[in-house]
């Protein structure tokens, strides 16, 4: 459990995931564009040790830590964090080719119902997550690895100004 909250924390202090090949950089002082001193040193250097995120560009040099993270970004992370599992799930997402890098991870995604796409037939994988589709996909990973997340009231949800704008499903998961 420890692990898992530890993971879980430094995906949230992570404000970009990044993926990529086997070239990647694997320590926070290989990347260019990466300060040890700075706020999310800590969950970058979890990142790097256990696999989880990888590097852009030439040879894999840049992190991008004030580039915000995608859907694709998201399920990859939360793929690598259990594994990945390959499920030979046949595609329903359109817009989610073959032979991506995060395919595989949109598969099992959706087998296990940790997340899903923006409609029937379109995941979106370079669109920017939001803060309620973050939410609802750890929501649903702590599912994942533990078989049930506890429901709570949320009654604090509503001193936030956007509190009506959360979708009627997310409820659950943002409270």
């Amino acid at each position: 459990m420890k692990k898992l909250i530890s993971a879980l924390l430094a995906l949230i202090m992570c404000l970009s995931c990044v993926c990529g090949s086997a070239l990647a950089a694997d320590r926070l002082e290989d990347y260019l564009d990466l300060d040890p001193d700075m706020w999310y040193a800590q969950g970058v250097r979890y990142c790097l040790e256990h696999g989880l995120m990888q590097g852009y560009g030439n040879r894999m040099r840049y992190f991008e830590p004030d580039k915000p993270m995608t859907r694709a970004q998201l399920v990859t992370t939360l793929w690598r964090m259990s594994g990945e599992p390959v499920t030979g799930l046949s595609m329903q997402y359109r817009d989610v080719p073959d032979d991506k890098w995060y395919t595989e991870a949109v598969r099992w995604a959706l087998a296990e119902d940790v997340m899903t796409g923006v409609s029937a037939t379109l995941f979106a994988p370079d669109d920017v997550l939001t803060r309620e589709q973050l939410v609802v996909s750890l929501w649903s990973y702590a599912k994942y690895i533990n078989g049930f997340v506890p429901e709570l009231p949320g009654r604090e949800l509503e001193k936030y100004r956007d509190s009506g704008d959360i979708n009627e499903s997310s409820l659950p998961a943002m409270r």
